[in-house]
């Protein structure tokens, strides 16, 4: 078998030819080119030859054609091959515009051999995995891993699509997170305070035939590489709402893309809850360690749910267990992130413990309408952190509509 083939655009001398030698060493045909004109022309003769590029190693700031042009100009003659961007300035909106077109990876500088070898592994890894993905929709084997495969490889155009509406990170961001929080089918409230631009607490609530959907996700880091997490958690709810997998074949399919994405190191938290207000019932599944309060109608006393489950992107294999009980008109979920979680433990008097805290709340909300039984829980946990929070904060409280409910 032919090594694979693989250019180097970098007009700086000494990081090309650093690049060219780690590679040549790690087993792989090397081309270079001093800037994106060249490699643009390269790339495109290739493609008439018996071994054409398989895979773009690209600096971004090169005189004549940028790293950004040369993408584009590879979309527009047809040439698709996987990219790795270089960046030496770690700006935001930069490495936003290489998603945006579709760009692998990136690297840092300044990066080590060991990074550079580790990155092209991946990368070609993913690019044969995309292919098997194809040849499996072909055969319509749908019964193992490969299914799973092109699943991830069918929704990657969508999320690419969600990709070009954003015209900077912070901005994408925003969009991402500030997902729908809205429903027609039941009372609800939410706060959410993010603690940085990029990353953190992501809620979206989504309604079905017989209920309501709701994902609230704790995504680790406050950076680009967490903004990537919070498009995939947003683009598999989304399509899971369309599809209505149910719980574990949603986490364990969210989990196998952020292993594959090399997320070890960048654990997320999950709570997904599913209702079915005409049936009565509602499901749980957890990634972590979320908790959902539940408060009975009338005086019965608040409750905590739990539901088993690791945490995702650790572990390629992962089970989670779903929890199911009833629901009754006047119920009441109440689910928070952990920065709320760590705010009530830091300004818990009673030394009780988190858990307790949040409980201690919905037990003195009562029966107020839920909008301000948030209000006040969620004032309480500003004043416990002394409205300086250590993370995110996301809080959400809902009632199951019914004559015992009391916003209705």
């Amino acid at each position: 078998m032919n090594p694979t083939h693989i250019l180097i655009a970098e007009d700086e001398k000494h990081a090309r030819l650093t690049l060219s030698l780690t590679l040549r060493q790690a087993g792989y045909r090397i081309s270079v080119a001093g800037n994106g004109r060249e490699a643009l022309e390269a790339i495109t003769a290739s493609t008439r030859g018996p071994e054409p590029v398989e895979l773009l190693i690209s600096d971004i700031q090169m005189p004549d054609l940028d790293g950004l042009g040369l993408m584009d100009g590879l979309r527009q003659r047809g040439i698709a091959i996987p990219v790795i961007g270089i960046s030496g300035f770690g700006d935001k909106n930069l490495l936003m515009e290489l998603l945006r077109r579709g760009c692998r990876d990136y690297l840092d500088k300044p990066f080590t051999p060991e990074e550079v070898v580790a990155r092209v592994a991946k990368v070609l890894r993913q690019s044969e995995a995309v292919r098997e993905g194809d040849a499996i929709r072909f055969r319509r084997l749908r019964k193992d891993r490969r299914r799973i495969r092109r699943q991830i490889d069918d929704d990657r155009e969508r999320f690419e699509e969600l990709l070009r509406q954003f015209d900077s990170a912070v901005d994408a961001y925003r969009a991402i997170m500030n997902g729908n929080t809205r429903s027609d089918k039941l009372p609800l409230a939410s706060r959410h305070l993010p603690l940085t631009g990029l990353g953190g607490d992501y809620l979206e609530i989504r309604e079905t035939e017989v209920g309501c959907d709701i994902l609230l996700a704790d995504v680790g880091g406050h950076d680009v590489a967490a903004s990537f997490n919070a498009v995939l958690i947003k683009t598999f709810f989304e399509e899971n709402c369309r599809k209505l997998m149910d719980l574990q074949t949603f986490l364990r399919l969210l989990n196998l893309h952020l292993y594959d994405r090399g997320q070890k190191g960048r654990p997320i938290a999950a709570l997904f809850l599913r209702l079915d207000l005409e049936g009565g019932k509602g499901y749980l599944a957890a990634a972590g360690n979320p908790i959902l309060v539940a408060a009975g109608a009338g005086c019965r006393p608040p409750r905590v749910l739990q539901a088993e489950g690791s945490s995702l992107g650790e572990v390629e294999e992962i089970d989670f267990s779903i929890r199911q009980f009833p629901l009754a008109p006047g119920d009441r979920h109440f689910m928070c992130s952990d920065g709320v979680a760590a705010a009530l433990a830091a300004g818990h008097s009673g030394g009780e413990g988190e858990t307790a805290g949040l409980s201690d709340l919905v037990r003195e909300a009562g029966g107020k309408p839920i909008a301000l039984a948030v209000q006040n829980i969620w004032e309480t946990v500003l004043a416990s952190c002394g409205e300086q929070p250590a993370d995110d904060l996301t809080l959400l409280g809902l009632e199951i509509p019914g004559e015992n409910a009391c916003s209705t």
